[in-house]
């Protein structure tokens, strides 16, 4: 059976960037097959499937700020010009944060410039942009990425 997915999903284009730090395969699996959904997750592993438009990156246990930021830069905001969304959806992890369950490497200091820069990229999608909090058990880390998350967002 031939599912036509503007049918099951009306509406426009979604870009969803998965930065908690495991794979997001719920998303994965129920956005697959449906090529008006980009899902960039940035996890373990380097895949690309389904005509491109679902993508895993290997950003390392052990990475920067600056480091992980171009691996954001490359693999997720520099396709959005060519996937033209109409949303981007953001599923902002903090668990990758230095003194966290799902440690990369990540300062806490990392998670407002990426909510910046992610800010700045949402032009092509007329500043459409929606954080949902994912992953992370530290309080301290979850207060402060939070915090400044929405003062980036209130921010002109």
């Amino acid at each position: 059976m031939v599912v036509n997915h503007q049918e099951k999903y009306p509406g426009g284009r979604i870009a969803i960037i998965d930065t908690d730090s495991h794979h997001g395969n719920g998303t994965r699996d129920v956005t697959f097959g449906n090529h008006d959904v980009l899902h960039v997750c940035f996890c373990s592993s380097d895949r690309i499937e389904d005509k491109g438009t679902k993508i895993c990156v290997n950003c390392g246990y052990d990475t920067s700020d600056d480091a992980y930021l171009q691996l954001v830069r490359s693999e997720f905001v520099n396709r959005l010009k060519d996937f033209k969304p109409d949303i981007i959806f953001h599923l902002l992890g903090h668990d990758t944060a230095k003194g966290d369950y799902g440690n990369r490497g990540l300062s806490k200091n990392f998670f407002p410039r990426l909510v910046q820069l992610l800010k700045q990229s949402s032009q092509v999608c007329q500043e459409r942009y929606l954080i949902n909090t994912h992953g992370g058990s530290n309080i301290n880390v979850c207060e402060f990425v939070y915090t400044n998350a929405i003062r980036v967002l209130a921010s002109k």
